[in-house]
């Protein structure tokens, strides 16, 4: 809801506090991870997608965030 009105610092913050509740859930890190980098905080970024393949790396997910232009796992 956020990010469609462009409020990223209030997506990032909601995805943080429901990452906290839900660790497992590699799609709200994912997203998470996407607005870092919109942000311009890479090295956010990358820890997210490499959060995400170290908790499934068998995930289909984990493509998705391994192919982004920062992703350099």
């Amino acid at each position: 809801m956020y990010q469609q009105q462009g409020k990223t610092a209030k997506a990032v913050e909601s995805y943080q506090r429901y990452l906290a509740k839900e660790p497992e859930e590699l799609k709200s890190r994912l997203m998470l991870g996407m607005l870092y980098e919109e942000m311009g905080h890479a090295e956010k970024a990358i820890a997210e997608y490499r959060a995400i393949l170290k908790k499934g790396p068998d995930n289909p997910i984990v493509f998705l965030g391994h192919s982004r232009p920062t992703a350099t796992v």
